[in-house]
Parts: structure tokens; C-alpha cells; sequence
């Protein structure tokens, strides 16, 4: 796979999340707790990835890195957001998430973002799994997978410039998901 043209996402904006007072504490080897009221989320970095520094601006954030996927401006990268759901939200489910989510970048970014939904799997703490795929193009391909449990959510997002980039992104989002629990809802 090419990663011609792959970044890190920077979130220019938060859907369907609440304010919180969470900590994101660094464990063993780059996993992560990130900490919202009475739930948690745990964050395990799995085989071939890296954790990049957390910025305690955003404590409920961390982003991976694949380790073969090239030099610094190419690499490879997963973003890992824990969110609160707001309890005006009536549909606190992946599609609801998803739906949520598609709403604010039309609104707030580009009007013309398509959502589909491209593969679904199993993870192992998670259960059944939607990837979604919001594309247009200016917004160009962010593919998301959206982990539910009550009134929180985990968000993981991988970007590309362009389709021909994304041949890896659902073995990449499965990896990362298979090492994501939320706790204590």
C-alpha cells in the first residue's frame, strides 16, 4: 500500500460528546486509561503499531502509528477519541454515532461528505463492528469505526488523500479495535 498522502486527522471540531473530566494515564509500554466520570476506556497498543505522545490538552485523545508505514509526514496513523454522549441523544448506537457524526461535518465542514458503510467484523471485547467511510472530495477518505457501551463512546479514525490508499485500513481499524474496551458503564 501506497501511504502517499496519508495523515494524522486533527479534529477541528466534537460530535456527539460531552464536556468531561477524564485523564488520559499512560500505563505499561504506551497503553493508555483514559477516564471519563465513572467509565473508562482502555486503550492497548497492539503488535506493529506506536503510541505517539500524549498532549495533556487533550487528555481523552492518543493516536497510533504503524510502524512500516514510512517517513514521519506518510505514516500511518489512528486516532482514538473517548467521548460522553450527550443525554440529549437518542439513538446512542454506532449507526446513531455514525449518523451524528456525518451531520456535524456537513454542517461544519463540507456539505457534500458521503457516508457508507464499508466492511463490518467481529472484535473479540466488542462485539459486531461497522467501518464507516465519509469521502468527498474535499473531505477526501476518513474511514471510522464507532464503539458504543451506554452513554459512551470510542471513536477510532484513519485518513488517506485518496481511495487507492486505503487497501489496509480495515485490517488497521479491526487491529486497534480488538485492543479497545470501555468500562464501567
Amino acid at each position: 500500500m501506497s501511504a502517499r498522502g496519508i495523515q494524522i486527522l486533527i479534529y477541528p471540531f466534537v460530535l456527539a460528546s460531552g464536556s468531561f473530566a477524564g485523564v488520559l494515564h499512560p500505563m505499561a509500554d504506551f497503553d493508555y486509561t483514559a477516564e471519563i466520570g465513572r467509565a473508562t476506556a482502555h486503550f492497548s497498543v497492539p503488535q506493529g503499531w506506536r503510541a505517539l505522545r500524549i498532549d495533556q490538552k487533550t487528555p481523552h485523545h492518543a493516536t497510533l502509528v504503524h510502524l512500516s508505514s514510512g517517513s514521519k509526514r506518510q505514516r500511518v496513523a489512528v486516532s482514538l477519541d473517548f467521548y460522553h454522549i450527550h443525554s440529549f441523544e437518542t439513538d446512542k448506537t454506532q449507526q446513531g454515532c455514525a449518523d451524528d457524526y456525518l451531520d456535524g461535518i456537513q454542517h461544519h465542514a463540507d456539505s457534500n461528505v458521503e457516508m457508507d458503510v464499508v466492511d463490518t467484523f467481529h472484535s473479540k471485547r466488542n462485539g459486531t463492528l461497522n467501518i464507516y467511510r465519509y469521502h468527498s472530495d474535499y473531505w477526501r477518505e476518513r474511514w471510522a469505526v464507532f464503539i458504543v457501551k451506554g452513554d459512551y463512546e470510542v471513536q477510532l479514525e484513519i485518513y488517506a488523500h485518496d481511495f487507492a490508499d486505503t487497501a489496509s485500513f480495515t485490517s488497521y481499524l479491526q487491529a486497534v479495535a480488538d485492543r479497545v474496551s470501555i468500562e464501567g458503564v
